[in-house]
């Protein structure tokens, strides 16, 4: 009997002029290393927000001799400040048309300068970054925020009155406070000491607070009494008894003595410390409230790497988001990968299932060396640090010859109304052994199309990517809904937009048609709207994301390399040889301000049956008389079959395989469905 053909779906719908939506603008920043162009991502969109006028605000990374859409950014006259290659921190500010309005710049001239976060709330703009200043070169300096301090204003000071940012030998986290037009109303300096001395000088290892890069954001929250929540990665090394110490500003009044669990020392095996993620909640001047560790204990590991038992260690915890609600719960989303998970490593000493547990009740579960590569979590805390609820995506699976069999793994959230929405991407092969799902295995991930016998296919396993949002009641956790696109080596934006009933989210597809990257539109119920084509090459999506604003502007970010194009002549284009950009474009749609029209209802049914087929197809969801062309290509662009004026359309004469099918409506309108 002849297999059946399977028909692979891919959502690529193109915005026509009968739509409302269109891109504005488009901007790109570029900056140079000065050493591996192209290999270190310098140029960096960390976090994105809206003011309630709709202007963006902008934060992340920038190289030396920095341009926005090629134009030099001559923040200093001194020519030191703008040729150096050391990564910077730059805050910008653009309206509603694309208008650079202001923007600041913190660069140093021996480290590195890291944006941490930032927030937008009312009149205020809140941001966060890691700076250093070693003191040993006798020429260095530090540009923060239009101010220039020299190391011969540092050396001047006695010992005793260096504080951050006047203070050698020293690393600290920033957290400033500026209004909209951008002047610096507060700021706070926060220096850290490890709890190992070291022989034979006695002396504490410093550190800036927050531990964290441009790649990894680390997220903060300031709510309506002036309190701040910073979560932040910590690794520390050394013994109970001595204490890990937090010194605000250089203020004897503000130090502040944390006594962690777990002992350890150099010969302890892993050799880099415990690890864990820590809770902070300062006042608004700076008293520290609380402190907590996010991990509470954990059941499971391997003793080879728990470090004797029931520990904190050993894994990697990374954020993808923070989201905040008008009680200011705050809901942490992000992940968590095991060391050693794949086998060859000895990720299967660890004795599945593995519970992390937030506190004594809430905890993930790590089921199997699949789910140990990244394990996804969201947690909502009240303004005590305490956990209300917990959830994860859930997968389970198996490795063949390191090649993992299911995959689901989500980052960044955004908060609307009563739900929280988390973009993500993920892949499993179809039989009973793997399985990528919420909340319990009745409510997998959605996925199309089929494999056949050799599912442990690296190139077959590529073809089942899915991207998706999920979204979770924000009273209970528990899952609501879900919206999919799927493509080969699937890569989504950090966070979706979410505005009225509408989620957005940037996606990259790899090569199933190459330098093609969608900007998708969803109903809140995962119901699919229509994508448009984004063209250029080499495009990342680990930038910020996608945001969204009730008065009709949608933004997102992107790192890429070379030219970006948009619909509706849009284009973002750097002359940064082969170092990467950071692409940023702003979207508008009236309809967004009053939820989906009726007009556009009739295009959201579209889908192919029966699918998968073997003999004649259907086009389900437009009228008969509306196709006026439909094409086959397979997985590699290759058109094979093509038919004219039909809505009904044969597969029989067909390999079996998965299949791109595009459908053009008499409106021009594309689609790339099921």
């Amino acid at each position: 009997m002849k297999r059946l053909t399977r028909i692979l779906i891919l959502i690529a719908a193109a915005l026509t002029a009968s739509a409302q939506g269109e891109w504005k603008w488009a901007h790109c920043w570029s900056g140079s290393n000065g050493i591996n162009p192209g290999q270190d991502y310098y140029n960096y969109i960390n976090v994105t927000a809206f003011d309630d006028e709709g202007n963006l605000y902008v934060y992340g990374t920038m190289g030396g001799t920095a341009a926005i859409d090629n134009e030099l950014l001559a923040f200093s006259e001194d020519s030191r400040v703008l040729l150096t290659n050391n990564l910077a921190i730059l805050l910008a500010k653009f309206d509603t048309l694309g208008n650079l309005l202001w923007y600041k710049v913190v660069k140093q001239s021996t480290e590195r300068a890291v944006p941490c976060w930032m927030e937008v709330q009312g009149d205020r703009v809140y941001i966060a970054g890691n700076c250093a200043f070693d003191g040993d070169s006798h020429h260095e300096w530090l540009y923060y925020m239009d101010t220039l301090i020299e190391e011969s204003q540092i050396t001047s000071l006695p010992d005793s009155l260096q504080k951050p940012p006047f203070k050698k030998y020293s690393r600290w986290t920033f957290f400033a406070i500026l209004d909209l037009d951008g002047n610096l109303l507060a700021d706070r300096f926060v220096e850290t000491f490890s709890r190992e001395y070291y022989e034979p000088v006695h002396l504490r290892w410093n550190r800036s607070l927050i531990h964290g890069n441009s790649e990894n954001p680390v997220p903060f929250h300031v709510d309506h009494d002036g309190n701040w929540y910073i979560f932040t990665p910590i690794i520390y090394q050394g013994v109970e008894s001595d204490p890990y110490t937090i010194v605000v500003y250089g203020d004897t009044n503000k130090v502040y003595d944390l006594y962690l669990p777990g002992n350890f020392d150099s010969s302890t095996p892993l050799g880099a410390g415990f690890t864990n993620i820590m809770f902070y909640k300062f006042s608004p001047d700076w008293d520290l409230l609380s402190a907590k560790l996010l991990v509470d204990h954990t059941e499971g590991l391997s003793p080879t790497y728990a470090n004797g038992g029931d520990t904190i260690r050993p894994y990697w915890c990374h954020y993808g988001g923070l989201s905040f609600d008008e009680e200011d719960n705050m809901y942490l989303s992000g992940d968590i990968r095991l060391h050693g998970f794949i086998p060859s490593a000895g990720g299967l000493l660890h004795h599945y299932p593995v519970h992390i547990y937030w506190d004594s009740t809430h905890n993930l579960v790590i089921h199997d060396v699949t789910s140990a590569e990244k394990a996804s979590f969201i947690i909502k805390y009240d303004t005590a640090g305490n956990v209300v609820w917990c959830n994860q995506l859930h997968t389970k699976g198996y490795f063949y010859d390191d090649v993992i069999s299911a995959i689901g793994r989500w980052t960044g959230n955004s908060l609307y109304d009563n739900s929280i929405y988390i973009a993500g991407n993920g892949s499993y092969n179809i039989d009973d052994s793997t399985l990528v799902y919420f909340d319990d295995e009745s409510i997998p991930l959605q996925h199309y199309g089929e494999i056949n016998s050799m599912h442990l296919s690296m190139e077959l396993t590529k073809t089942t990517g899915i991207g998706f949002f999920v979204r979770y009641d924000k009273n209970t956790g528990a899952y609501v809904s879900q919206g999919i696109v799927p493509a080969m080596r699937v890569t989504m934006t950090r966070r979706p937009g979410v505005v009225n009933n509408r989620v957005f989210a940037f996606a990259g597809y790899g090569y199933v048609l190459e330098n093609t990257n969608l900007f998708v539109e969803w109903q809140n119920d995962g119901t699919f709207i229509k994508a448009d084509s984004v063209d250029g090459a080499l495009v990342y999506h680990r930038s910020a994301g996608t945001i969204a604003s009730e008065r009709g502007y949608v933004a997102t970010a992107l790192q890429t390399e070379n030219t970006v194009r948009f619909s509706d002549e849009v284009m973002a284009d750097c002359h940064n040889g082969s170092n990467n950009t950071a692409t940023f474009a702003m979207y508008y749609d009236p309809d967004i301000v009053n939820g989906i029209p009726e007009r556009e209802n009739k295009f959201l049914s579209v889908k192919l049956w029966p699918n998968p087929a073997r003999d004649e197809v259907t086009v389900m969801g437009i009228a008969p008389e509306e196709v006026t062309e439909i094409t086959i290509l397979t997985m590699q662009g290759r058109q094979v079959a093509s038919y004219r004026n039909e809505h009904r359309f044969s597969v029989s004469h067909l390999a079996p395989a998965s299949y791109i099918v595009r459908v053009v409506t008499e409106e021009g309108k594309v689609h790339y469905l099921k």
